[in-house]
């Protein structure tokens, strides 16, 4: 009989481990108070194994609303929507610039981190309101909105030297880079559907 799971942000952060390591009854695995080196965790008791107290940590400590990160880059042929394939004419790409966008957003936040953590785009809704010809620079801005546990929620803009080109929301969550990508590589081993 495992511990009943009274909390959403619990099941989602063990759904990643293996039953052997998941919370099952097992004389070698102690409650303890979900409280740890950074601050209260959640409200309950949980069973589990002393080295995945990390997953439950908060990072209201490090990643706060209002964080700001800029990305720049000079718009070349290379991130022209005919070179990405998303257009025929020698202007700057939507996915160049969402791809600015999202960098903006990591130098925003992922500096802050702990150790061995960063983060994962998840969702964008990005407007190109306004074409750059090659040769001008292009300038991306997001904003921590929100922090909800692991979801960041970001205001993100583009600019170039005339003015604004686009705008939008987007989202990333905070991963262990060791766990998420031998989750990913795992991939590799699995049987195709």
């Amino acid at each position: 009989m495992g511990v009943p799971y009274a909390r959403e942000t619990i099941r989602d952060a063990v759904s990643f481990l293996t039953k052997e390591d998941s919370i099952e009854e097992d004389p070698s695995l102690s409650p303890l108070p979900c409280y740890g080196e950074y601050g209260p965790l959640v409200g309950d008791f949980i069973f589990f194994k002393p080295y995945s107290i990390f997953i439950f940590m908060e990072f209201n400590d490090c990643v706060q609303p209002g964080m700001t990160g800029e990305k720049i880059t000079l718009v070349t042929e290379q991130l022209s929507a005919h070179a990405w394939g998303s257009g025929g004419i020698p202007v700057y790409s939507t996915p160049g610039m969402v791809a600015l966008m999202e960098g903006a957003c990591v130098n925003a936040v992922d500096p802050a981190l702990p150790e061995g953590f960063s983060t994962v785009g998840t969702e964008l809704a990005v407007t190109h309101i306004a074409a750059t010809p090659l040769g001008m620079q292009v300038r991306a801005t997001g904003v921590l909105l929100e922090v909800q546990e692991r979801k960041l929620r970001f205001q993100v803009e583009a600019f170039d030297q005339s003015g604004k080109i686009g705008e939008g929301t987007h989202s990333r969550c905070i991963i262990e880079n060791e766990r998420f990508l031998k989750k990913a590589q795992a991939k590799q081993g699995s049987p195709r559907n």
